[in-house]
């Protein structure tokens, strides 16, 4: 019998109970709380590998260059992943199991032998490979032994991710293990100890550089699916953990920690808008990234990419993205390349040990994001499955790929205003006694979606603290916070006339400098050459200071204080160029700009430059309404004309329409919104014909209406405050509305309305799933204004009893054939629903839809 209380055996036994805690935790945390650290679990857990291990040959157990093989990444992510995948496995009755489980265990067999490279004993193959096949049942028994029989019927439903553990598997056991390389490894260890630092502090407007763990509050994220999860819904670690019960009702909007982002998927997308805080979000993660919820995030190499910058050269070669990972870690760390290699990059790549943080995909120029977001997301599966990818970008015009899912940041809470407060109280920022006035101003803007971002926030406590008093617009907001950190904050300061030519620079420090700026950004906030910015500005001030020579110093003084004191036009990543630091802040001098071009054409031409994404839009239009009424008004009615003409062309086009829906973000005039509205109601066949809901029955596809969550919010809004509105677009749009929520319904999870209703107590997540489903769907443009009508759920029944088995399916009126959805599922589908009686059928219809009634103070604060 081998000696494991020896210190090989220890070593042995204490590695393999690691591995088996690392996989149970996985799972149990999947279905039920289970810490891991927790000491009974891993008690038993280490009693049962003590037994197991008994069974084994001294030549094995007491040998440590066996245990150093079992604590290479690719082979503990390998047991971990195949330990898993058995149990899911055996609990999907009727799923496939993996047809290479000799394979994994001949992978894990012959690279344990090639580890043994100069030791007089090798232990014989079959042993090894026992060992291998009895820790597969050991672990899997484990399981099923403390499952209790609901806990396993859970496990059933995550087995429907079976298919993607295999395909991780199948690649894991494509590529033989690599040594661990100990030069590596302490290269690692300086760059990770680089990039920490770098990262612990960051530039907070009006505040000056404070350390990230001192005023930082994590941002609130919620999970939705990626797009083909419509067409299967699935289960998941993350599906499941997003949803509870509270106070006996299903939450649906369950935050996700930031540290579970990686949990179940290892690449995904993180999206917000303007100011949400994505960028420190990456910043946190490359701080704390060994407190993220996944194995060994600790030893994880992190790599964060600024992809703006990928094509800082469009005339010269394009990087590929190996090159550009290693730029980006130069860039961040200021190391050699000669430690930053290729081969050093790649050696974590195979072994699965890096996490690449991609941001701000949104400000790629237009012409290359497309291509660029497919790069990335397939380059990544010629490596390991445990490299961990995110990237990010503004949620507006954004499309995934694949099943890639997708976590939103949430627009800010009081609960998080109050917890900033709170650190900037303790960090002497700002008084405790001038907090209930900083909310008693700030509680509209909030229910206004006003106050929605962190950017935002820590402005408007900039503005707070130098005036006492919040500004109530955006554009007011860009204006007073300009003036404050460009001049106002700096003017009384000693130091800044000792440092400065003060005078100097206030002679170009007004908007016309920065409008300028913006044109030399446009369209997406590029980096401007130095001597570009003091070609165009000295020549622009040449008069103001008698000559190019002069005004050209003035202009290198003025670019030395906005790097040094301003965090609004900073030093670009590229050597020798500037940017503005924040896009907001660029869109925004832009908008000045074109606010200040008297032709609605030229204004509209001067939109064309920008995606749907962009605040360009509404803030010229709130920037013409407050100073221009006027032109204001004619470019309202331009768009409303030219937008009705798109609709109505033989080649129906609806790019007016789209630019028209952004504008009316900042209008409140009631014939305007009235004319809007119209547009819908009178066209609701021509548009609903063009643009379908992207329901996976449908047999096309279609994308003629761009921003359907603007669309639908505003629609939202408007028929909030006016019922007879509502009315109108209930009338007109329920027709459509009934089939594409029934060809929802009917993919797989929904398809059993009984089994639904009959599961006990839920399960919670599988109800969660269900009452997800205007969560998933109000975003589409009619959907909100259909869902909130009072009538929506007597219509919804009214449907299905209609809609028996001997009649036709007319479900989808003034639609082409090619547009309708799958009839047979509806109709298979809505016979279940008729199989229900009429208490139950409320009883599902409320489980999904909910009764309560849209008001006026639920469209502001949805």
């Amino acid at each position: 019998m081998p000696d494991i209380t020896g210190a090989a055996g220890a070593i042995l036994s204490g590695i393999v109970t690691n591995i088996l805690t690392d996989a149970v935790y996985r799972g149990y945390s999947n279905i039920r709380s289970l810490k891991r650290t927790s000491t009974p679990a891993r008690t038993e857990i280490r009693q049962r590998i003590s037994e197991f291990l008994k069974n084994y040959d001294g030549t094995l157990i007491e040998s440590a260059t066996f245990a150093e093989y079992l604590e290479l990444p690719q082979v503990s992510d390998t047991l971990q992943d195949y330990a898993y995948y058995t149990a899911a496995s055996c609990s999907a009755k009727g799923k496939p199991s993996l047809s290479t489980s000799e394979q994994v265990i001949d992978y894990l067999t012959r690279n344990a032998l090639s580890h043994y490279h100069e030791e007089l004993t090798i232990p014989d193959r079959r042993m090894i490979e026992k060992f291998f096949s009895d820790f597969f049942d050991v672990s899997r028994k484990y399981y099923f032994d403390r499952l209790s029989e609901r806990e396993q019927y859970v496990l059933f439903l995550i087995g429907d991710r079976l298919a993607k553990m295999e395909e991780h598997l199948s690649r894991n056991i494509s590529r033989d293990v690599l040594d661990k390389n100990e030069q590596y490894t302490e290269i690692m260890r300086q760059y990770t100890a680089i990039i920490r630092k770098r990262n612990q502090s960051l530039f907070v407007y009006g505040f000056r550089e404070l350390k990230l763990d001192d005023f930082y509050v994590i941002p609130k994220l919620v999970k939705h699916p990626g797009p083909a999860r419509f067409d299967n819904m699935r289960f998941d670690a993350s599906d499941i953990i997003n949803y509870h019960i509270s106070d006996g009702k299903l939450d649906t909007k369950t935050f996700c920690p930031y540290t579970d982002i990686f949990r179940s998927d290892d690449i995904i997308y993180v999206i917000g808008g303007p100011g949400y805080g994505k960028s420190i979000l990456l910043k946190n993660i490359v701080l704390h990234s060994d407190r993220m919820n996944f194995d060994n995030s600790g030893d994880y190499l992190v790599i964060r990419c600024d992809l703006k910058t990928f094509y800082k050269n469009p005339q010269g070669r394009t990087p590929s993205v190996i090159e550009f990972l290693i730029e980006s870690m130069v860039e961040e760390s200021g190391m050699s390349r000669n430690d930053l290699t290729e081969d050093f990059l790649n050696y974590y790549l195979k072994i699965g040990r890096v996490i690449v943080l991609f941001d701000a995909l949104d400000e790629v120029p237009r012409q290359y994001r497309t291509k660029l977001h497919k790069t990335i997301t397939s380059y990544f599966l010629s490596y390991s499955p445990k490299n961990k990818i995110c990237i990010t970008s503004r949620e507006r015009g954004f499309y995934p790929q694949n099943e890639i899912p997708v976590f939103e940041i949430q627009p800010l809470r009081r609960k998080e205003i109050d917890t900033y407060l709170d650190r900037m109280i303790r960090l002497h920022y700002f008084r405790e006694e001038d907090k209930p006035v900083f909310f008693r101003q700030a509680n509209a803007l909030v229910s206004q979606k006003f106050l929605n971002s962190f950017l935002l926030l820590s402005l408007l406590v900039s503005i707070f603290q130098a005036e006492k008093e919040l500004p109530q617009t955006k554009v007011e907001l860009y204006s007073k916070c300009f003036s404050y950190i460009s001049r106002d904050r700096e003017k009384d300061k000693a130091e800044i006339s000792e440092k400065y030519n003060w005078n100097d620079i206030l002679r170009i420090m007004k908007d016309s400098t920065f409008i300028e700026l913006s044109k030399l950004a446009c369209p997406n906030n590029e980096s401007i050459a130095e001597e570009t910015i003091l070609d165009v500005l000295s020549k622009v001030y040449k008069q103001k200071f008698g000559g190019i020579a002069r005004a050209e110093t003035a202009v290198e003084e003025f670019l030395r204080f906005c790097s040094e004191r301003t965090e609004l036009f900073v030093p670009a990543q590229q050597e020798g160029s500037y940017r503005f630091f924040h896009r907001s802040f660029f869109e925004y001098f832009y908008s000045k700009y074109l606010s200040r071009e008297k032709n609605v054409r030229k204004i509209v031409q001067g939109f064309r430059k920008f995606d749907q994404d962009s605040e360009v839009f509404e803030l010229t239009a709130a920037i013409l309404k407050n100073e221009d009424e006027f032109l204001y008004q004619q470019l309202i009615e331009y768009l409303l004309d030219k937008a009705s003409e798109g609709l109505l062309a033989d080649r129906m086009k609806a790019d007016m329409l789209n630019i028209l829906t952004l504008v009316m973000q900042a209008v409140d005039d009631q014939q305007y919104i009235f004319d809007y509205c119209k547009l819908f109601l009178l066209n609701s066949r021509l548009i609903a014909s063009k643009h379908f809901i992207m329901i996976p029955l449908y047999r096309g596809r279609g994308k003629f209406l761009k921003n359907e969550t603007v669309i639908s919010s505003l629609l939202q809004k408007f028929c909030a405050s006016d019922p007879q509105l509502h009315d109108l677009f209930y009338q007109a749009y329920r027709k459509y509305a009934f089939p594409a929520v029934a060809a929802f319904l009917s993919t797989s999870v929904f398809q059993n309305p009984e089994q639904i209703l009959a599961v006990p107590d839920g399960p919670r997540f599988l109800r969660a799933q269900v009452r997800a489903v205007p969560e998933m769907l109000k975003n589409e443009y009619y959907m909100g204004v259909i869902f909130s009508h009072p009538d929506w759920k007597n219509f919804f029944m009214e449907s299905v009893k209609n809609l028996m088995p001997d009649r036709p399916v007319d479900n989808s009126e003034g639609l082409p054939d090619e547009l309708q959805p799958d009839k047979s599922s509806i109709r298979q589908f809505v016979i279940s629903l008729n199989h229900l009686d009429q208490s139950q059928l409320e009883k599902y219809c409320d489980l999904i839809f909910g009764t309560k009634q849209l008001s006026a103070g639920d469209a502001a604060s949805s």
